[in-house]
């Protein structure tokens, strides 16, 4: 959904310093015209740019309060031909009343829905209305998802009841076809607030049940362990992806369920109210939905409420099988004693673990994610620009890292937040990303700290590592890639880092750990290759830059790279997997993409692909995992060895930043000269080198080095050329010994 802010007081002076514009207007033409009839019309044109027929003639004394615009279009008839002609002061002056009365509808809708409860406001206070994604910006749209959605959320409400209770509305509908037009609003907040409250909150949480067997057929006893149930898992799925989203909605509403302070309190007392907290698989069920944004403050006070249900805390969950709720429809059945527990019905196959669905959600919200892991009231910047934190966040992690997860999926939703939270480092405050707090970048370097020494710790091992787990900690160290690239060439942390206890083996071990999955490798190349790729174009921007920043570029470049393929080959081999195919598609794929991103930023991404552009955020930073194949369709597939890609990419960049000899007096073939003739080579309108470092082929790349060192004869360019040849050469070595020294991996 997009959120289009609307200040009802701006805008009402706006509206009214417009119709005062067009009142003014509406004097002058008419004026115009008056002078021209008193002139017997000595220029035809004027008479028909400002001619309005008698009964629409507006005096300056009416004029401001007269709107009859809407039919000047249409009145455009001239009284002596009777031909159509254009009222040109008069369109011009209809078209500006059809902005003023837009602007007048759209400020009716805010006032309409504060009228109603639903108001919706931005972070900042400043109230507005919400449209779907591509949808336009029309008054009939704003009034559709908006003030209208509200009528029709309450028809769709009791037609549901109607429906599931005898089959069909009294309208006429059938369960599909409401869950149909629920999903017509199902991002609309005016709509969702106002379906669940119609509905009723406690019969809302339990609608994931009745829609599992309302799509479920069965035989025999309609009881646990009897019969033969054969749920349509696919038509379950996308109906509750639609309540979840409905839900999502609701939430960044200020109409919150009757008897409740907040959304956050609604849903918690809802789901944990004893006799009922199978409700909890329920609210999991909805809150974990793929793509459903929850407002910020409803999962970050939902998560701290939540945390009382653990045993430790007085709770209800202990992290056993009681917690999961497989097959049964009147209780919350253990699986393994095989009994029911009074507390009400569950979702079939849901999670009862309380934290699981709050955290997949808050992996949706990176603002959300950062403000629960790193409450920014508790604690503070130091002067090293490091995050020093408060007591309730010291406590707060460590109730996340000793408490039982859910050993099937409790870990997946933990490392969810763990990587939203990551897209905050390096982020400040800036004109493309206004809303981002002063504090986040030093919050979430904290809490990458904490994640990488954590799950690359002594704690864990590879087998522990789900597929998921692995995509989402990827996330965290492509967000970290300052931190790896340190480490890539063994050198020391940085202090925000050691503060959160990290240390350089862990990031090894943590890499090793999801070095086998394709998803993983790819994410946290192309968050290094960003890194990268900002550092030298940071470095060879400065006004006395020089071939040596290039160089030390390319060497960090190079060791990265070399340290991500070294610790993923030495996971594939510990697993028995060494030069398999599995392992050759997973490095080949992960540095090529490193190649690609270097050289050309996350743009070689975003530019005309548009489902890897989910993933990032405003700050160009890495918001979810990444999908290999998305990223490779969108960049294309590289041949040939990735260092003599990189190499190559180094030539040209030399080239472009004009690193090399202009003096043809010098002696020797010089590299602008003999690039010219080169496929590779090209140049902007000026005549300046300007190479597209990233759709280099192997080929190419394999060309690029021949003509290195057979055509360059100059000295200086042959140099340069060498050196850069060099510092890549030196930095695959050191990235490989990071790799394999006292500082590499836990392996196992």
């Amino acid at each position: 959904m997009t959120f289009i802010k609307l200040d009802p007081n701006l805008m009402q002076g706006l509206i009214k310093n417009l119709e005062s514009y067009a009142d003014e207007a509406e004097r002058a033409r008419s004026n115009i015209h008056s002078s021209s009839v008193n002139n017997s019309h000595p220029v035809p044109e004027v008479d028909d740019a400002t001619y309005l027929p008698a009964i629409f003639t507006v005096t300056s004394a009416d004029a401001p309060t007269s709107r009859m615009m809407d039919t000047l279009n249409s009145m455009s008839i001239n009284s002596n031909t009777g031909s159509s002609y254009n009222t040109t002061m008069g369109a011009t002056i209809n078209a500006l009343g059809e902005v003023i009365d837009g602007l007048q509808e759209r400020l009716q809708v805010i006032i309409d829905l504060n009228t109603d409860g639903i108001s919706t406001t931005s972070s900042d206070g400043v109230p507005g209305y919400y449209l779907p994604d591509g949808t336009a910006d029309t008054v009939e749209n704003v009034k559709s998802y908006n003030t209208e959605a509200v009528a029709t959320a309450r028809a769709d409400a009791d037609a549901l009841t109607q429906a599931a209770a005898d089959g069909k509305a009294d309208d006429g509908r059938t369960v599909d076809e409401v869950l149909a037009s629920m999903a017509t609003y199902q991002d609309s907040p005016a709509y969702g607030a106002t379906f669940v409250n119609t509905y009723g909150i406690e019969k809302f949480i339990e609608l994931p049940i009745s829609v599992y067997w309302h799509y479920t057929k069965y035989t025999g006893q309609r009881a646990a362990g009897y019969g033969d149930y054969r749920a349509d898992t696919e038509a379950i799925d996308k109906a509750n992806g639609i309540l979840a989203h409905l839900l999502a909605g609701a939430t960044q509403t200020e109409k919150v369920p009757d008897g409740f302070d907040s959304w956050a309190d609604a849903l918690y007392e809802t789901s944990t109210v004893k006799g009922h907290r199978g409700r909890v698989s329920c609210l999991n069920e909805l809150l974990s939905a793929s793509n459903a944004v929850y407002d910020t403050s409803t999962l970050v006070n939902l998560a701290t409420k939540m945390e009382s249900q653990d045993s430790s805390n007085g709770g209800y969950y202990d992290g056993d099988p009681a917690s999961r709720t497989p097959d049964q429809i009147s209780g919350w059945h253990d699986a393994g004693y095989g009994n029911f527990y009074n507390e009400g019905r569950a979702f079939p196959g849901g999670h009862m673990d309380p934290m699981y669905g709050v955290m997949v959600a808050m992996g949706n919200n990176p603002e959300a994610a950062v403000e629960y892991l790193t409450p920014e009231g508790d604690g503070s910047v130091d002067g090293n620009g490091v995050w020093v934190p408060g007591q309730t966040t010291v406590d707060r992690w460590a109730m996340l890292t000793s408490r039982d997860w859910d050993p099937d999926c409790g870990l997946d939703s933990f490392t969810s937040v763990l990587g939203a939270a990551s897209s905050f480092r390096n982020r400040a405050p800036s004109e493309t990303d206004p809303d981002v707090s002063a504090t986040a970048d030093a919050r979430a370097a904290y809490a990458c700290g904490r994640a990488m020494s954590y799950f690359g710790g002594e704690e864990f091992t590879k087998k522990d590592f789900t597929d998921t787990m692995k995509r989402n900690l990827a996330v965290v160290a492509a967000n970290s890639s300052q931190d790896v690239s340190t480490v890539a060439e063994d050198g020391a942390l940085g202090a925000d880092a050691t503060s959160a206890g990290l240390a350089a083996t862990d990031i090894a071990s943590l890499i090793y750990r999801f070095g086998d999955n394709q998803d993983a490798m790819t994410t946290l190349a192309t968050g290094l290759g960003q890194y990268h790729h900002n550092a030298i174009q940071e470095a060879m921007n400065d006004p006395d830059a020089n071939e040596n920043g290039l160089r030390y570029g390319y060497r960090q470049a190079a060791a990265s790279s070399s340290y991500l393929q070294t610790l993923s080959e030495l996971r594939f081999a510990d697993d028995k997997k060494k030069d398999s195919e599995e392992q050759k598609t997973t490095v080949d794929t992960s540095l090529s993409v490193f190649n690609a991103v270097s050289a050309a930023g996350l743009t070689a991404l975003t530019d005309g692909a548009a489902a890897p552009m989910l993933a990032f955020t405003t700050g160009s930073t890495i918001a979810k995992p990444l999908i290999s194949s998305q990223v490779t369709d969108a960049l294309g597939t590289s041949t040939g060895d990735p260092y003599t890609g990189l190499r190559a990419q180094s030539y040209a960049d030399g080239l472009n930043y004009g690193l090399f000899s202009t003096d043809s007096d010098k002696g020797g073939q010089r590299a602008i000269d003999t690039a010219r003739s080169h496929s590779w080579y090209h140049e902007d309108e000026n005549g300046n080198p300007a190479i597209d470092t990233t759709a280099l082929t192997g080929d190419q790349a394999s060309d690029a080095m021949t003509w290195r060192e057979h055509q360059v004869t100059n000295t200086d360019d042959k140099g340069v050329l060498n050196d850069l040849d060099t510092s890549i050469t030196a930095g695959k070595s050191i990235g490989e010994d990071s790799a394999k020294s006292n500082n590499g991996p836990r392996r196992k």
